[in-house]
């Protein structure tokens, strides 16, 4: 046996001992693992074994009764090198044991399975199963033994961790035990300490010794002291200058002088001696003597530095500690905490110092351990163990943790002390789930597992089986338990059995196939492992069977030959098919896929490679491509063929495959599958279009809002310009030199309110009245009108439904669009001799029609206006901008860029939609399409207006933040005969009408003001006095603004652009008692 043997054996039976371990007394853990593995493997024997020296203690087992066994002729001796798991499935056969008395016995051990148990490092022992028998466990059986001796590993951890807590508690109270008994030692030694006396006369320089400092050197006195030079030659070299230094200035400069040197005597031995002396001097006060000690110190020094040794070993062992280690005074208060309390409780040792201890607890315990701590202080007495105790403490974080803590009372420095030792147990509980979960997983694997478990005795009765055996045969557990194994068999089986019974008696395990009978009498085929179990005596105790049902399989397999019958037929019937190549890329079959069968362009592939097959619109980029991933042998999905069909029509196909090869990896071709996916394509194309005509109806209704804005700031200066030079003119005779320049000022406003009008148009912010009018009479109209002004040269001509086409429009904007596009037509000739044609005709749109021309139109009959023209045309990028406002491709001062942006903006507020077809060098078509009208009569919708416009002196309030329009609209209305007040703040204005609500008659006000609008006004105004009339104006009137205009009490609504026409007859109309809310323009006629 070689050393390493040897300190091994040594080492293991200290654990086992440490541990515990060698005694007899039942583990009721180790038990439950000993059954577990008996029960998994179906072995005769299961045992947890120990090993001390040359003999194995058996702590736990099934099967046997022994309880320590020699490792001469134990299997287990081939654990000991702690490689993993044995397993010897026939000991006959193995070199090992072919001689082993076990084997040759009359209860002959054939087989065992042994996993080693470790613990820091060192096999202790082993959990095996043995067997009579030859046998071998399946991979699950032998997965399950190495998770039993994890799980015994476990179990010592635990048992080794509770064992050194024990004994770190008990050298704690120890420790501080020794502590205080240290001290006093230190007290006593310095009081029996041993002074020497030395006398010095400074004149003569003799030297008296005390027979104490002879003592003290072991010297002869008849030899005399030493001098200060024999001091100095006894110290170490290195101590002597700071010693002479010191010596010097006590002797010469008489400083007081106090030191500690290392001293060598002659026999070698080195002590530490402390010198202390002072000068004596004489009446006149001069120094005449030196009077000092020595002191052998040395042992001093050693106790000294014991002392600070073994309180540096504790603040070792409490500094590294894992356990917190805290000190609490008797007013509860904590002296010391070690760093420890960071890991477990999250605070730093300085944050608890001085803090109660009931901050470490949950708020549920503070006042019982108040009360106990109080009581313990006061009588002595406890109602807890202060060892072991397992509690629950407070994180920093708010949590609770479990730990595990031990209490003791002691005395340091006179003072009462509380020392706590507090382990983090979470881990420890933890490991405590896990082994529980654990033996109920095992549990539940016996219990719920795929396989039938069925074990008999001797006399073939059933001693248990699981649920999934039970339910085999249609029995519960219960209903089995005690029944012979021959009631579930018919009788041809049963002589089966017992011949099967009889090979089991001899120790023979085998696998077979069996037929029982069901509880309902059917058939039940099965698939069994079987062995036998013997008692510790070699007697035959019955036997396990592992069973499996294999009537499922046979019906899975029957069952799946129908499912491959059923998807070949799939296959035939499918639009997709599956299809092969040769190592060549060459289409060698195809299975399936109506569109595969149908298609003719993709028959002519058969037998071709795929680039060599007929195919149009396919890039040669594209077929590059994939050849190379062909001769990549990579997968490839989804890659698409264009092809010709039956139908004559492109059809586009997907395929994907992946290579294929043979057992010799050697590739051998492709196979796949493929699929139609023209109407996928078409329908794709579709949704882009509609797309596009999205994102074209959002562009243009983005500026429409930005051009309505535009357009209201442009009103409000043009109805203060044109206003004023109307009353200016007025003010002036007609041969006035000034009267030309103000008709030109006029004409200019005019032109510049029409701009205008076309924008807001465009905006669809100014909806005019639409009646339901005949198309074929206004676009003569406009033909007639543009013959009299084309120039020489150009041709027009107009194609016209013959029966009448009602729409619902404004006549004037409808005319307003044709005019413009016949004009830019006419532009579009460059000069040239050209044509231009004008048609409209009925037209019926279906879904798909409606769909394609967008702007969300609805199937209907609808009239169709077209202009023509065979002039230069445009590209691409121009046609796709033409509808923006202000984008113009005529030269500068040529045109403004708002024809075609206002004429889509009025088409769009009709309901229709405007399309354009063109190409650079073949002219260009617009169509223009208005949802036809059922009625063919509509009346015009006038007001009822006075014919006398003038005022009577009546009180009109006027509200505007404009001083133009101000000076204005007071001109105007006091020429009309009206007593008007201006006011531009509209909060004053309704603290004016609070003051004095009758003094007014009615009031004019602007609608956009700054913190008040002219609607916030009307609302004022109507708690103020409900029937005081009110009266709107601005430059953009929104269809919103007359549903919350009549909410609010705004009795009539005026364009601020109409405001030199309208306002008086307005302000007349409303006295009159009249409402006007439309937003179309007064029908004056003095227009």
């Amino acid at each position: 046996m070689d050393s390493t043997r040897i300190a091994d054996d040594t080492r293991r039976l200290d654990l086992l001992r440490a541990l515990d371990l060698l005694c007899a007394e039942p583990d009721a853990a180790l038990d439950r693992l000993s059954r577990i593995a008996a029960v998994v493997t179906g072995a005769e024997i299961a045992m947890i074994t120990f090993i001390a020296g040359d003999r194995q203690f058996i702590r736990s087992r099934v099967g046997t009764q022994a309880t320590v066994a020699s490792m001469r002729d134990s299997f287990c001796t081939s654990t000991l090198d702690g490689t993993g798991l044995v397993e010897i499935r026939d000991a006959t056969q193995d070199a090992r044991f072919t001689d082993n008395p076990f084997v040759r016995g009359p209860r002959a051990i054939r087989s065992y399975v042994g996993v080693p148990v470790l613990f820091d490092g060192l096999v202790l022992g082993t959990v095996c199963v043995l067997d009579s028998r030859p046998r071998r466990l399946s991979d699950d059986q032998r997965a399950i033994l190495v998770d039993l001796a994890g799980m015994v590993e476990s179990l010592l951890q635990a048992r080794n961790k509770r064992m050194l807590l024990q004994q770190e508690r008990e050298h704690a109270v120890d420790l501080a035990a020794e502590l205080g008994e240290s001290e006093a030692m230190l007290r006593q030694a310095q009081r029996l300490a041993r002074l020497g006396s030395w006398d010095i006369d400074v004149d003569t320089g003799l030297t008296a010794w005390s027979a104490a400092l002879y003592e003290l050197f072991d010297r002869d006195p008849a030899d005399g002291p030493i001098t200060a030079a024999q001091f100095s030659a006894s110290m170490p070299e290195a101590e002597r200058p700071e010693f002479d230094a010191v010596v010097r200035r006590a002797f010469y400069e008489h400083v007081p002088m106090k030191t500690e040197f290392r001293h060598v005597a002659p026999d070698g031995r080195t002590r530490w001696l402390s010198a202390a002396c002072e000068p004596v001097r004489n009446a006149q006060g001069r120094v005449v003597r030196l009077r000092g000690t020595l002191q052998d110190i040395t042992e001093n020094r050693l106790a000294e530095r014991l002392v600070l040794e073994s309180a540096k070993r504790d603040r070792l062992l409490w500094q590294t500690s894992t356990d917190v280690v805290l000190m609490v005074s008797e007013s509860n208060l904590i002296r010391f905490a070690n760093p420890a309390i960071l890991q477990v409780l999250g605070y730093r040792p300085e944050e608890v110092v001085g803090q109660p201890l009931t901050m470490l607890q949950p708020e549920r315990m503070r006042e019982a351990h108040r009360l106990g701590f109080a009581r313990y202080l006061a009588t002595g007495t406890r109602k807890l163990d202060w060892r072991a105790v397992e509690i629950v403490a407070r994180h920093r974080d708010g949590r609770e943790i479990p730990v595990e803590i031990s209490f003791s009372d002691m005395q340091i420095d006179g003072s009462r002390v509380f020392g706590a030792f507090m382990r983090d147990i979470t881990q420890r509980m933890q490991q405590q789930q896990a082994l529980q979960l654990s033996e109920e997983r095992y549990r539940r694997i016996v219990q719920t597992a795929e396989e039938g478990i069925w074990m008999i005795d001797a006399a073939t009765a059933t001693t248990f089986v699981n649920p999934k055996m039970a339910s085999m045969l249609g029995y519960t557990a219960a209903e089995m338990m005690g029944r012979s194994m021959y009631d579930f068999m018919d009788e041809r089986a049963k002589a089966d059995a017992r011949e099967n019974v009889r090979r089991r008696e001899q120790g023979i395990s085998e696998q077979h196939d069996f037929r029982l009978t069901r509880k309902d009498g059917s058939d039940l085929w099965t698939a069994m492992s079987t062995s036998a179990a013997f008692d510790a005596d070699g007697r035959y105790e019955g036997a396990l069977a592992m069973v499996t049902d294999i009537t499922e399989r046979r019906r899975a397999e029957e069952a799946l030959r129908e499912s491959e019958e059923r998807f070949r037929s799939l296959t035939m019937l499918s639009s997709d098919w599956y299809w092969e190549h040769d190592e060549e890329f060459r289409l060698t079959k195809v299975v399936g896929g109506r569109a595969y069968d149908h298609n003719v362009g993709l028959r002519r592939g058969y037998g071709q490679r795929p680039w060599e097959a007929a195919s149009e619109n396919m890039e040669e980029a594209d077929w590059d491509n994939h050849r190379r991933q062909l001769e990549a042998h990579e997968p490839f999905r989804d890659f698409e063929i264009t092809h010709r069909g039956d139908d004559g029509e492109l059809h586009t196909v997907s395929v994907s495959g992946e290579p294929v090869f043979d057992e010799h990896g050697r590739f051998t071709g492709y196979r796949g599958v493929g699929r139609d996916i023209t109407e996928q394509r078409r329908a794709q194309t579709v949704r882009l279009e509609l797309e596009a005509q999205l994102r074209e109806a959002q562009k243009m209704e983005a500026i429409g809002v930005l051009a309505g804005g535009i357009a209201h700031d442009f009103n409000n200066v043009l109805a203060g310009i044109l206003g004023n030079v109307a009353l200016a003119i007025q003010d002036l005779p007609p041969d006035h030199p000034a009267a030309a320049s103000l008709e030109q000022i006029r004409k200019g406003g005019m032109r510049g309110r029409g701009l205008v009008q076309q924008i807001l148009a465009f905006a669809r912010r100014q909806p005019r009245a639409v009646v339901s009018c005949e198309l074929r009479p206004l676009v003569e109209d406009c033909v007639a009108l543009l013959r009299s002004t084309l120039p020489a040269g150009v041709t027009l001509e107009a194609s016209l439904h013959a029966e009448p086409l009602f729409v619902m429009a404004d006549a004037t904007q409808v005319e307003q669009v044709l005019m413009n596009l016949c004009t830019n037509a006419w532009h579009s000739l460059g000069g040239k001799p050209g044509r231009v044609d004008v048609a409209l005709d009925a037209v019926e749109l279906d879904a798909n029609a409606a769909r394609h021309l967008g702007a969300g139109l609805t199937p209907g009959a609808y009239a169709r206006l077209s202009v023509a023209d065979n002039g230069r045309g445009m590209d691409a990028e121009t046609r796709a901008r033409i509808f923006e406002p202000f984008f113009t491709t005529k030269p500068v001062g040529e045109g403004t860029g708002l024809g075609l942006a206002v004429a889509h903006g009025i088409v769009a507020a009709h309901g229709g939609v405007i399309r354009v077809q063109t190409a650079p060098g073949e002219g260009s078509t617009f169509e223009i399409y208005l949802p036809r009208s059922a009625s063919t009569a509509a009346a015009g919708r006038g007001l009822p207006l006075a014919t006398a416009h003038r005022g009577h002196g009546e009180n009109v309030l006027y509200i505007d933040d404009d001083d133009v329009m101000v000076v204005m609209v007071q001109r105007l209305l006091e020429r009309l005969g009206y007593s008007v007040t201006c006011l531009g703040d509209p909060a004053r204005a309704i603290e004016v009408v609070r003051a004095a609500p009758q003094a007014f008659d009615v009031v004019v006000t602007d609608l956009n003001m700054p913190e008040l609008s002219g609607l916030d006004v009307a609302r004022a105004l109507q708690h103020l006095r409900a029937d005081l009339p009110v009266i709107i104006s601005s430059g953009n009137l929104p269809d919103q603004l007359q549903s919350e205009a009549r909410h609010a009490g705004v009795r009539a609504l005026v364009h601020k652009q109409y405001t030199l026409e309208e306002l008086g007859a307005v302000v007349h109309w409303v006295l009159a008692g009249g409402q006007r809310l439309g937003l179309e323009p007064l029908q004056l006629a003095a227009r």
